[in-house]
């Protein structure tokens, strides 16, 4: 996240309004998270020294795992319909405007993201 805001400081761009600023903000964010997720060094977690390791602990790291895991089987277009519309709660027509898709492939891409979802965690 971090990188988007030093791009956006070191190309000290003037944008026409605040919407198209976000709009540039959003689509650079959205293209260091796809150039993220190509590379593999990313798959670790950090524990504090002072976090203790309990079961809820364990249990949780177990889950996150797993929904890791079946993100990762997603393509990069339904991680990111999924990310957009669940983590950062834009509407379906916000998603396609900022993905220049459809607003029916957005539905598409949801659909089939939360079936194959579905079907990974319950294996």
């Amino acid at each position: 996240m971090q990188e988007v805001f030093v791009k956006l400081f070191l190309n000290n761009r003037d944008f026409a309004n605040e919407t198209h600023e976000k709009a540039w903000i959003i689509r650079v964010t959205i293209n260091l998270c796809k150039n993220s997720l190509k590379r593999k060094d990313n798959n670790y977690s950090e524990l504090n020294d002072n976090e203790s390791i309990t079961g809820d602990f364990e249990q949780n790291i177990e889950n996150n795992i797993d929904i890791n895991e079946a993100l990762k089987k997603l393509s990069a277009d339904e991680r990111i319909c999924i990310f957009l519309y669940y983590y950062e709660d834009y509407k379906i027509s916000q998603i396609s405007k900022t993905l220049k898709m459809k607003e029916s492939t957005v539905k598409s891409h949801l659909k089939r993201a939360k079936e194959k979802l579905k079907n990974e965690l319950k294996g």
